[in-house]
């Protein structure tokens, strides 16, 4: 057992154990904080042991590897909360300010799958950075009807057919670049407006791309069919706000229905995304004539530089331009840009 002297004074030492001696410091530690839902605060701040900006700094860390969109949803959503809690003077870590700010949430009329979005990413992120758990539980969203969800994911083959000649005839270099890229590699918004001219590559006929989510590149043929409209673009920087409204803005001129009423009597709209689910679900259920499928499931995720699924290839692997070719033979939309 430790010996431990105290220095009070020759002839007067006092000898004390080492667990004596931690319990004295528990108790001056504990002096000195207090308990609130839970949660230490130190008494003499009453201030919550990481401040706002320490917090927001360490986020920021955090997300550093996610996607543009996703990091900018994060930062967002990450401030708004600690706004929440410092303008009510609410321990961050408490179940009553979650709960609190749940309530603010459905006052702004977001969803449940939304709200639970919010609260277990980007808010559950602050738990997460200091081992902590999320203190509270979250009902699940209304599920509903799975030909009304698919109904709202994705554009038809006549949709899409008709967005993509809209396109062509309209002259619009935008419009034709856009529509390319989606109907063809199922590119999201936020990868069409990564591409960069040195991504292009006429002599070797391929484009590489960054995919939005996971920063990964993948690198796509590119068929004489499309060629015009990926090699004589110029690739100018667009938001990803100004993607969506020119693609809305080609919707809107190809005349395809864009609004799906749902049970509740409220509305929802289809955008550019719901072009990449259309290509997607068509890609998968292409048949042969004897009503066999094309395609099998894998050689589909990969010509989408999916990880997900069987695949255990890098996504620059040239077994995966070949499975380009392979897709391209049948590739229900490609012929329509001849």
């Amino acid at each position: 057992m430790a010996i431990l002297h105290t220095g009070l004074g020759e002839g007067d030492v006092e000898q004390m154990t080492m667990d004596a001696k931690e319990e004295q410091q528990i108790s001056a530690v504990q002096d000195d904080i207090v308990y609130i839902d839970g949660v230490a605060y130190r008494k003499a701040e009453n201030e919550p042991k990481y401040s706002k900006k320490a917090m927001l700094q360490e986020l920021e860390h955090e997300t550093q590897y996610m996607s543009e969109s996703t990091r900018h949803q994060y930062l967002s959503h990450g401030i708004d909360y600690m706004d929440f809690v410092q303008k009510n003077k609410l321990p961050w870590e408490s179940r009553n300010a979650l709960y609190k700010y749940i309530e603010i949430l459905k006052k702004r009329h977001l969803s449940q799958s939304t709200i639970n979005y919010i609260m277990r990413g980007p808010v559950g992120c602050f738990f997460r950075m200091y081992n902590l758990k999320l203190p509270i539980k979250l009902p699940p969203r209304k599920k509903g009807n799975v030909l009304d969800i698919g109904a709202r994911m994705m554009f038809s083959v006549e949709e899409i057919t008709q967005l993509i000649q809209t396109a062509k005839s309209s002259g619009n270099a935008q419009w034709m670049n856009i529509m390319a890229l989606a109907s063809i590699y199922m590119l999201r918004a936020g990868e069409i407006r990564g591409i960069k001219p040195g991504d292009v590559h006429p002599l070797k006929k391929t484009i590489v791309i960054q995919t939005e989510k996971g920063g990964l590149l993948r690198e796509h043929l590119v068929p004489s069919e499309i060629a015009p409209y990926i090699f004589k673009y110029d690739y100018p920087h667009l938001e990803r706000q100004v993607v969506f409204t020119i693609f809305n803005q080609l919707a809107e001129a190809a005349g395809v229905n864009r609004i799906i009423p749902l049970p509740n009597g409220k509305e929802e709209t289809k955008g550019l995304h719901a072009v990449r689910h259309g290509v997607l679900t068509t890609l998968k259920n292409l048949r042969d004539s004897e009503d066999k499928l094309i395609y099998e499931a894998d050689d589909v995720f990969k010509f989408g530089r999916w990880a997900g699924g069987t695949i255990t290839e890098t996504y620059n692997h040239p077994e995966l331009l070949k499975n380009d070719e392979r897709i391209f033979k049948h590739h229900p939309f490609l012929k329509y840009w001849k």
